[in-house]
């Protein structure tokens, strides 16, 4: 058990660049979700065209679902910071410039790790409809659409 916590000290100072990488990521997915509903939901009103939104319809559920899974992720990366600088702590030795550095380490982590989850919460409520309607209407479609193809065989 030793070693392992040895070896997770030394990933403690990479917590927050991780955080900070995350953070494009999941903006881009969130992107990617909204334009591409969107861009379906006016489509869907010209005409119908089926293999274009079932294709469309897998590629936003693919980004949605990693960008709602990534931002879960944000807080518990701020505590996984926490923890491994808290267990780098020294309290025996006077290393008091190292026992400073590590409790920002790990306040930082956990702030980091909290301010992109409430930016992301926020900007998910906002565009959360959006997505979801479409992703509603094409599996409606779509299923529809088979149903038709179905009885159309019988």
């Amino acid at each position: 058990m030793g070693a392992l916590t040895d070896a997770l000290k030394n990933f403690g100072p990479f917590v927050s660049p991780l955080i900070f990488t995350l953070f494009p990521v999941c903006l881009t997915l969130l992107i990617i979700s909204v334009v591409w509903s969107r861009k379906i939901l006016k489509s869907m009103s010209v005409n119908n065209e089926i293999d274009y939104k079932n294709t469309s319809f897998n590629w936003i559920n693919f980004c949605y679902s990693a960008f709602i899974a990534l931002v879960s992720i944000f807080p518990l990366l701020g505590m996984l910071g926490t923890v491994l600088a808290l267990l780098s702590l020294d309290i025996t030795g006077g290393a008091t410039q190292e026992l400073k550095a590590n409790f920002f380490l790990a306040l930082d982590t956990t702030a980091w790790g909290l301010v992109f989850s409430i930016f992301f919460k926020v900007l998910n409520s906002v565009f959360q409809t959006t997505v979801e309607s479409a992703i509603e209407k094409i599996d409606i479609l779509v299923k529809s659409h088979y149903t038709k193809k179905e009885s159309s065989k019988k």
